[in-house]
């Protein structure tokens, strides 16, 4: 779950949700400068479907009693995040193997970005966790290989481009949705000659209006939006906070960004 602050108070926003905005971003990327993906629909896919194996875990959130709010999403218990990205890949790659990919390829990926837990039973977990993961990898990538249709796509240059592209639509929807009015740097997103990195500012104090340079979108503007929910209060039990959840307004979150 991320946390949105606004003048108006804390808005929460599911992992699904978010990701919706990056699929939204990936069917709007692409000009001279930044070129074209393909295969298109199975990454547009993946980057719209990579949270989905949050789906379970919010509609029923756990608590974080030093803030009294639902977790956010980059502060679960190290057990219940790794639980999450195998269910994603088996949901993403039951509707296509090459999206299934790039999800598990993400997973591994924001792994890789982490430290690697002191306590002895959580390194245990991430040993399986990345095991796992990597078995999953080099089964999708034999079946897909040996696929005349996909194979052209399955070379490593081409798997590491668009897992990058994958990343940098999370990064930036992650910007929009949690970020409400700073600067955001996206690094190391793909262009036509490597990598570069993109620069988000504000424009206002809404966090609604942004500025982005290098401009990496086929048309003059793009509009992107999810729903949040409004959620008033902290909490000391995580039944209530459920129950304050589900009958939390809905809010539009509606992104405009301009070159």
């Amino acid at each position: 779950m991320v946390h949105r602050r606004e003048a108006s108070g804390l808005v929460v926003v599911t992992q699904p949700a978010h990701a919706w905005i990056s699929g939204q971003l990936a069917r709007a990327w692409g000009n001279a400068r930044f070129g074209s993906f393909e295969p298109h629909e199975e990454v547009c896919l993946a980057a719209e479907q990579h949270d989905c194996g949050w789906h379970e875990w919010e509609i029923a959130p756990t608590l974080d009693r030093g803030t009294g709010l639902p977790h956010h999403f980059d502060e679960m218990p190290l057990r219940e995040h790794l639980r999450v990205w195998p269910a994603g890949v088996g949901m993403v790659g039951g509707m296509s193997r090459y999206a299934g990919l790039l999800v598990c390829l993400h997973g591994l990926w924001l792994r890789e970005r982490n430290d690697e837990p002191k306590d002895p039973a959580e390194q245990h977990m991430v040993r399986g966790f990345v095991e796992c993961q990597q078995l999953a990898r080099d089964t999708l990538l034999d079946a897909l290989r040996r696929e005349g249709a996909l194979a052209p796509h399955c070379t490593g240059a081409a798997i590491a481009r668009n897992q990058a592209l994958v990343a940098a639509w999370d990064w930036l929807s992650l910007g929009l949705c949690m970020n409400s009015a700073r600067e955001w740097l996206a690094p190391d997103v793909p262009d036509a000659g490597g990598r570069c990195t993109l620069r988000m500012t504000p424009e206002g104090d809404s966090g609604r209006d942004w500025r982005v340079v290098p401009w990496p979108f086929r048309a003059e503007g793009v509009d992107v939006f999810c729903e949040g929910r409004r959620l008033n209060g902290t909490f000391v039990d995580v039944e209530p906070m459920r129950a304050a959840l589900a009958a939390a307004p809905r809010v539009r979150l509606e992104f405009r960004l301009r070159p």
